[in-house]
Formats: structure tokens, C-alpha cells, sequence
């Protein structure tokens, strides 16, 4: 945004009074109570609309009677030119909005001028002459941190809070401090971070202790399972050396040849062999009974 023209009406000691400006930077200088202030004050409120009345502020409403007021002509981008139109008793102070010659709704005025509002305008762009009187009483770092802050917001608010946030920084804490809030707490936060290790330290052994119980669960049911196998096996071994000597005979028998033994005597031997199965098996499981 760039301000082309004042043209004042009337605002304090001015009547129709046009101010021209030149693009860059320029400076406005005088003796005391000459207008530099009243300028300025006029350009914010027909930025940002008449100043309520106080008594704590200075009134610039004109004491003759003459229209309070006037515009301002403004470059913005990507709007061009833009003129605003204020006068106190018109409209209740609102402004007229003019882009390129055509009269736009005013609520456009707070479209064009965003992110800027009073507060910013007062806070990053202007500084007022209370503020440099402060400067003599200032230490060296206060100085060089004020001067920062005049550059870069126009006010002594970014020190102010710098030096509150340090005040209360200090009364939080201190690095040997034992009785600060602050100090009290990062005490408690590492009391309670060393029982969370400890905790956590306990809790991995009871996974570890869960963890081989569940592995020898399993390898005891492996061999248990492996025991049954062993036992059935056992089982059909012994079984078989029991019958061990009627296997040889059998055997023997089935080497002879087939004209030693007839049809009739090998199934009868054979029906010998089953009988004889049978009751050993019965005989067994008396036995196991």
C-alpha cells in the first residue's frame, strides 16, 4: 500500500489543506504543535475511522464548524487506486470507498487494507515521542533491544513483553533454585520418569519369566507327546516278542514245501495261529486291567 494524497477538510488546526506525497521515503519536520502529529492522525482515521471522543485523548473535531474530514488517496495492489471518502457527520463516520473513479460498498475498505487494522498500523508503523523520551533512562541492553523494537514494530510493546516473559521466566525457575514452581516440578517430572524406568525395567523381567514358562510348557508337552509315541511303541515291541517263537515256527513252516504239508493241515494252522493271537491279546489286556 502506498498513500499518494491528503485532502484535508478539516482535522484539528488544518482546513483544506492537500498533502502530496512522492513515492520513497520522505520526511516531515518541525517545531512543536505545527501539524506533524495531526497528519498523522488524520491519515489513521481515514484509514480506520474516527478516534472516540476522550478526555484522555486530544479531540481534532474543528471548532469553527467546518465539515470534519476529508479523503485519501491510496495505491493498492492489485486494486490500484484507491480513494477513501470520511466525514464525521456523514453517514456516522463510515467511509466511502472510490476504486478507479466507481464508489464500492465501504465494507470493502477492511479487504483491502488486511492483515493491517489500527492495532497493527499503530504498533509496527509509527512511534510516538513518549517512547524516545524513555530512551535516556534505559541501561545499554535495554537500549539496544529498544532500538530493535522501534525498527521492527514501530513500539515499546515487544520489549515490555520481553522483559515480563524474563521476570516470570525468573520467578519459575532457576537452574540451582529448589523452591520455584518450576524447579519443584522438573523434580517431581524426574522422580516420576526414573519409577516409569523402573517400572518398565520390572514389567520386561515378568515378560521374560511369562515367556519361559511359556516355552517350557511347550517343550513339556512335546515330551509328553513323544512319551505316548515311546509308550505305544513299547507296547507293539513287546507284544511281538511274545509271539517271537510262534513268528519262527510260522516261518519254518512256510519254508517247507508244499508237498510236506497239505491244504487241509496249513489252514487248520493257520486258524491255530489266529485262535492263539486272539487269546494272548485277551491275556494282555487282563494283565494291564
Amino acid at each position: 500500500m502506498e498513500v499518494k494524497k491528503a485532502e484535508i477538510t478539516g482535522f484539528g488546526h488544518y482546513r483544506n489543506q492537500v498533502f502530496e506525497f512522492l513515492s520513497g521515503n520522505q520526511l516531515f519536520f518541525g517545531e512543536n504543535e505545527v501539524g506533524k502529529s495531526t497528519l498523522y492522525q488524520f491519515i489513521l482515521a481515514m484509514l480506520f475511522g474516527f478516534p472516540k471522543k476522550s478526555s484522555k485523548k486530544r479531540d481534532y473535531t474543528p471548532r469553527d464548524g467546518a465539515a470534519y474530514g476529508g479523503r485519501l488517496w491510496l495505491i493498492v495492489k492489485p486494486y490500484g487506486q484507491v480513494v477513501i471518502e470520511r466525514y464525521r457527520k456523514v453517514n456516522r463516520g463510515k467511509a466511502k470507498v472510490f476504486i478507479d473513479g466507481a464508489e464500492k460498498d465501504g465494507k470493502i475498505l477492511e479487504e483491502i487494507l488486511a492483515p493491517l487494522n489500527r492495532s497493527v498500523f499503530q504498533e509496527v508503523f509509527t512511534f510516538q515521542q513518549e517512547q524516545l523520551s524513555q530512551i535516556d533512562h534505559l541501561q545499554e541492553e535495554e537500549l539496544q533491544a529498544s532500538l530493535i523494537s522501534l525498527g521492527i514494530t514501530g513500539s515499546q510493546q515487544l520489549v515490555e513483553k520481553i522483559q515480563n516473559y524474563q521476570k516470570e521466566n525468573q520467578r519459575l525457575f532457576k537452574p540451582r533454585a529448589k523452591k520455584l514452581t518450576l524447579n519443584q516440578q522438573l523434580t517431581k517430572w524426574q522422580e516420576l520418569r526414573e519409577t516409569i524406568q523402573q517400572q518398565e525395567a520390572e514389567e520386561s523381567n515378568v515378560q521374560r519369566a511369562y515367556q519361559q514358562i511359556s516355552d517350557f510348557d511347550q517343550k513339556l508337552q512335546a515330551l509328553s507327546t513323544e512319551q505316548k509315541e515311546l509308550q505305544t511303541e513299547e507296547k507293539d515291541l513287546n507284544q511281538k516278542k511274545s509271539h517271537w517263537s510262534l513268528y519262527e515256527e510260522w516261518h519254518e513252516l512256510r519254508a517247507m514245501k508244499k508237498s510236506e504239508v497239505t491244504e487241509q493241515e496249513g489252514k487248520e494252522l493257520r486258524q491255530f495261529y489266529h485262535e492263539y493271537q486272539n487269546l494272548t491279546e485277551k491275556i494282555q489286556k487282563k494283565k494291564m486291567s
